[in-house]
């Protein structure tokens, strides 16, 4: 009597099973700014309220130009002086009455004049503060008639049509992890369930914490999303 014995092959494949531990999660904008005035001044126009929205290149604060301004007008009329010196030198020099030293002269005096105007108009354009990007306004950090000064901050903005999932993930998942690896988000300020992928992962491991900084983007439906909501999210992994 023989006995055949026969190989028997297990092929493991991989099963994609959802994450049981629950990451909190952030929503948070992909642009926001803090912004401050380029001079120092009074305010004198606070246009939008918090939560107003603004398009690019809207007004959103203004400071008090009347220096700058008496500046630009006193370096404007210095300007068109020259101009008409320039224009009385050149018809003089068709006529034999101006040397080319007069000529070079004037049109310095013109080019000095110009350049002035460039130099004070550019300060002037420094008394408004106008929006970077659309978005809504989220916090004045100041108020009409108070005194600003350079670099400190008045307004806090942010683009409320773009944003994302910020999460802290473990250390351990970077093997994993990768780009568009799916998740689901739990909002507990809405209630519902979002779908988002990850769309950016962090460039270095937080030694202390011992995990990864992860952006997600959500994935269709986002209605009633709002910067700064929170919750879970839960991944789908190997």
């Amino acid at each position: 009597m023989r006995y055949v014995w026969g190989a028997l092959l297990l092929v493991v494949l991989p099963v994609w099973t959802a994450v049981a531990e629950d990451i909190p999660a952030r929503i948070v904008p992909v642009r926001e700014a803090v912004l401050s005035a380029d001079m120092a001044g009074r305010i004198v126009a606070f246009p939008l309220t918090e939560g107003a929205a603004f398009k690019k290149g809207d007004l959103l604060l203004a400071l008090d130009c009347s220096e700058p301004q008496a500046r630009l007008n006193a370096a404007d009329a210095t300007r068109s002086g020259a101009e008409k010196v320039l224009e009385a030198r050149r018809k003089l020099n068709q006529l034999g009455s101006a040397t080319q030293l007069e000529m070079a002269l004037a049109e310095s005096d013109l080019a000095r004049a110009r350049g002035e105007v460039q130099v004070i108009r550019a300060m002037a354009a420094k008394c408004e503060v106008r929006a970077p990007f659309d978005g809504r306004l989220v916090k004045r950090r100041a108020q009409l008639a108070e005194s600003a000064t350079i670099g400190h901050p008045l307004l806090e903005i942010i683009d409320d049509r773009q944003l994302e999932v910020d999460l802290l993930v473990p250390s351990g998942w970077a093997g994993w992890l990768k780009l568009g690896t799916e998740l689901t988000v739990a909002i507990a300020e809405t209630g519902r369930r979002y779908k988002a992928s990850v769309s950016n992962l962090g460039a270095r491991i937080d030694p202390v914490s011992q995990s990864l900084p992860v952006k997600a983007t959500i994935v269709g439906e986002r209605e009633g999303l709002l910067a700064g909501m929170s919750g879970v999210a839960v991944f789908n992994r190997p």
